[in-house]
């Protein structure tokens, strides 16, 4: 678990680790109805997928230790920000015509008396809403034995090719985050904040 927060904790503790990019690839996503003036712009060519190649390959070809130790952290962190669906996506839109940042500005509401937050910080804490290690090991246990969620049960888990998890998150992304482009959503330094129902 640790190994797995180490690239988002050496952003902070040592500039010279820090990848930006690798954490992400941004799909676009414009939906239906929006006009031609609204333009998409494609992923960067360093993202998330490369840098999972790039980390891959040092852990099965480096004789380095140290390396290899990094890249596996990273590949730990990397393929669990792959499944985040808000790492594959970006929503173009007349209100967010340079497109959303993965949801990091458009800002939503849980609750009608609940305090606003970006909606990629929301599907961030989906899962991971706490910082007690004991209680994530104990849901992460629990989750795991669940009849639901035997290895048996996840057919899933057949591929494991990189592209085909972002394009399965991008997929959420659209239908589930974004509502197919229904969310109604505020930007970021707007007073107000969509409703999540």
């Amino acid at each position: 678990m640790q190994a797995a927060r180490w690239a988002d904790d050496i952003r902070i503790q040592d500039k010279a680790q820090n990848r930006s990019r690798w954490h992400y690839i941004n799909f676009p996503f414009k939906p239906e109805g929006q006009p031609a003036s609204v333009q998409i712009k494609e992923p960067e060519p360093v993202n998330i997928l490369t840098a999972m190649a790039e980390n891959e390959s040092v852990v099965k070809n480096e004789n380095d230790g140290e390396r290899k130790a990094i890249a596996l952290a990273w590949l730990f962190h990397l393929v669990g920000d792959i499944h985040q669906p808000l790492h594959t996506a970006q929503l173009f839109t007349v209100k967010y015509p340079k497109g959303d940042r993965g949801g990091n500005e458009i800002c939503v509401r849980v609750t009608e008396a609940g305090q606003p937050m970006d909606l990629h910080r929301f599907w961030d804490g989906v899962i991971t809403s706490s910082q007690n290690l004991t209680r994530l090991r104990n849901e992460a246990t629990a989750l795991r034995n669940c009849q639901e969620f035997q290895r048996s049960q996840l057919t899933e888990l057949a591929s494991t090719d990189f592209e085909s998890w972002a394009k399965e998150s991008f997929e959420i992304a659209m239908k589930i985050a974004y509502q197919n482009g229904r969310l109604i959503a505020a930007p970021r330094d707007g007073n107000k904040a969509a409703r999540l129902s």
